[in-house]
C-alpha cells in the first residue's frame, strides 16, 4: 500500500533546482518512474485516499498524485485532466486549514498548482496572489507563467491548448493564439521535423580520446515497423535495452509489435522475434557468454531465457503473478539481468520490490537484498543492474539519483552519487559508461569523470536515454526514450 511519504520521497528526491526541470518539462524517464503510483492515482480519484488530506504532508502527497502525476501518467490524453476537480477541492480545503504554511517553500507551490491548472478565473486570481506571496517570501524569481495562465483565462475563458485533447472546437481567435510561437502551457516535445533531419545526419562529438561519430537514428526497422507507438497510455512505448552478440548482431528490445529486433553492424534489419510473447512493459535484455538472450518483463513479472532465434528455454517467475512486496520474493516488476563469471544470475526487481535477487545457474534462488528507501543499500527504483569483470554489481537506483555498488554476497561496497536519474550503465575494458536524464558520461574504473555528453548536445533532445550497451570495439549504442536506437562510433 502506497503511503504519503512514499510519494513525497519520490517526488522531492535530489536537488530541487534539478528536480524543477523534471517536474515542469517533459521527461519520459520521470514519467516512467511515476508508473509505480498508478494504483494510488486510481484510488485517489475514487476518494479512497481522502484520509491523507487530514495532515499537511498527507494533503501535499494527495495533491501531487491528483494534480501532477495525473499529467505524468496520462500525458497527451483527456485523462490528464480527469482528476483536476478533485485536486482543486483538496487544495481549497488544505488552504483553509493553513497547510500550505506548514511545509517548506518548494513543497508549498504544489498546494497552489491545482488553481494554476484551473479554467476558472477566480482560481487563477487566487493562484497568482498565492504564488507571488510565496516567491516574495523566498526572494525567488517567477519560474512559471502563472500570470500568463490568468491572462489566457481572462481572454478565452479556457486553455485553448487543451481543445484538441478534449475534443473542443477552436474559435478563430484561439486558432490565431495557438499559431503564436510558445503558445500554450506545459511540456512540449522538442525538435519536430528539424530534429528528425538532424537525427538522420552524422555528427562529430566528444573530445580527446573520446571522439565519436554520432547517428541518432542508427537502426532502421522495416517499412511500417517501429520501436513503439506514439500516444499510447501506460508505460512509454519505446525501445528500452539492447546487447551485441558475439557475431556482431545487435539485439534491440522494445515495447512494440515486434519486441526483439536484430540488426547488423550497419543498422540494417536482420530478423525479429517475440511477437505476442511479452507485455507492454517489457524492460531488460541481456546476452550471456553462451549467447542466450535473457528478457526481464516488468509487466509479466518474469525473467525468460531464449536461444538467439527466440526459442524460449526457461522462465523464472509466474507469468502475470506479482509477488507481494511485503515479502520481497521474486518477482514484482523486474527490470534487468546481470550474469556473473560464476554463471549466477542477478535480477533487479525493480519497480515493485526494490530488491536484488541472486539465482544459481540452474535458476534456484540463493539470496536477496534491498528494501524501499534512500539510505545505504535501500532503493527507490532498481532500474538496471550490471556486473563488472570482478563480479561487482552496479545497481542504477534511478530515482535516488545514484548508483550503488555491491559484492555478489549483497554487501554494499560504495554509493556513487552525482548523477541525474541514472538509468543504465555499461563496462568497457578500462572505462564505465553511464546513461541518465542529463545525457551520457564516461568514467574511469575509480569513478573519475572523463567526459560528459549533455542531453541537448549536439542538438536539443539528442540524448534521451533508457538503455546503453557496447560492442567489442566500445562503440556505444543507446535505446532512446523517443523510439530511436542511436550509435556513437569511435573515431
Amino acid at each position: 500500500m502506497t503511503s504519503p511519504e512514499d510519494v513525497l520521497r519520490f517526488w522531492f528526491a535530489g536537488d530541487p533546482s534539478v528536480r524543477r526541470k523534471i517536474w515542469f518539462q517533459k521527461n519520459i524517464a520521470f514519467d516512467s518512474g511515476c508508473n509505480r503510483f498508478v494504483d494510488a492515482l486510481r484510488e485517489a480519484k475514487l476518494g479512497r485516499l481522502d484520509r491523507w488530506a487530514e495532515t499537511p504532508r498527507g494533503a501535499l502527497a494527495l495533491l501531487i498524485v491528483l494534480d501532477q502525476m495525473s499529467r505524468n501518467l496520462h500525458r497527451g490524453s483527456a485523462e490528464t485532466y480527469a482528476a483536476d476537480a478533485r485536486a482543486r477541492a483538496v487544495a481549497r480545503a488544505a488552504l483553509a486549514c493553513g497547510f500550505d504554511q506548514q511545509v517548506g517553500p518548494v513543497e508549498r507551490m504544489f498546494f497552489y498548482m491545482p488553481l494554476v491548472h484551473s479554467e476558472d478565473l477566480a482560481d487563477q486570481e487566487d493562484a497568482a496572489r498565492l504564488m507571488e506571496a510565496r516567491r516574495g517570501a523566498v526572494d525567488e524569481h517567477r519560474m512559471g507563467p502563472t500570470r500568463s495562465h490568468r491572462d489566457v483565462i481572462r481572454e478565452f475563458g479556457r486553455f485553448p491548448h487543451r481543445n484538441a485533447i478534449l475534443g473542443r472546437i477552436n474559435t478563430p481567435d484561439e486558432d490565431e493564439y495557438l499559431a503564436e510561437p510558445g503558445a500554450g502551457f506545459g511540456p512540449r516535445d522538442k525538435g519536430g521535423h528539424a530534429m528528425n533531419e538532424l537525427a538522420d545526419q552524422d555528427h562529430d562529438i566528444g573530445s580527446g580520446d573520446y571522439r565519436y561519430r554520432f547517428r541518432r537514428n542508427w537502426a532502421k526497422p522495416p517499412r511500417w515497423w517501429n520501436f513503439g507507438e506514439v500516444g499510447q497510455s501506460g508505460p512509454p512505448q519505446t525501445c528500452v535495452k539492447g546487447a551485441v552478440a558475439a557475431n556482431g548482431d545487435v539485439y534491440v528490445l522494445s515495447r512494440a509489435a515486434h519486441p526483439v529486433m536484430v540488426f547488423d553492424a550497419e543498422g540494417r534489419f536482420v530478423s525479429s522475434w517475440g511477437e505476442g510473447e511479452f507485455s507492454s512493459f517489457v524492460h531488460g535484455l541481456t546476452i550471456d557468454p553462451a549467447g542466450h538472450v535473457w528478457i526481464a518483463d516488468s509487466g509479466l513479472h518474469t525473467v525468460t531465457q531464449h536461444t538467439p532465434d527466440g526459442t524460449k528455454l526457461r522462465t523464472l517467475g509466474s507469468p502475470g503473478a506479482a509477488s507481494p512486496t511485503l515479502y520481497g520474493k521474486p518477482f514484482n516488476m523486474p527490470t534487468g539481468v546481470a550474469i556473473a563469471s560464476t554463471g549466477e544470475l542477478f535480477v533487479s526487481d525493480g519497480y515493485g520490490n526494490r530488491r536484488v535477487h541472486c539465482f544459481s545457474p540452474d535458476g534456484e534462488l540463493i539470496h536477496s537484498w534491498g528494501e524501499p528507501g534512500d539510505g545505504p543499500g535501500q532503493f527507490a527504483l532498481v532500474h538496471f543492474i550490471t556486473a563488472d569483470a570482478e563480479d561487482r554489481l552496479y545497481v542504477c537506483d534511478r530515482e535516488n539519483h545514484r548508483i550503488q555498488i555491491f559484492a555478489a554476497t549483497g554487501e554494499l561496497l560504495a554509493v556513487w552519487t552525482g548523477f541525474v536519474m541514472p538509468s543504465d550503465l555499461a563496462f568497457g575494458r578500462e572505462t564505465i559508461y553511464v546513461a541518465g536524464a542529463d545525457g551520457v558520461s564516461i568514467w574511469t574504473k575509480d569513478r573519475r569523470k572523463l567526459i560528459h555528453l549533455g542531453r541537448d548536445e549536439p542538438f536539443d533532445g539528442a540524448f534521451n536515454v533508457h538503455g546503453i550497451w557496447l560492442d567489442a570495439d566500445e562503440n556505444i549504442y543507446l535505446a532512446q526514450f523517443d523510439r530511436a536506437v542511436s550509435k556513437l562510433s569511435r573515431e
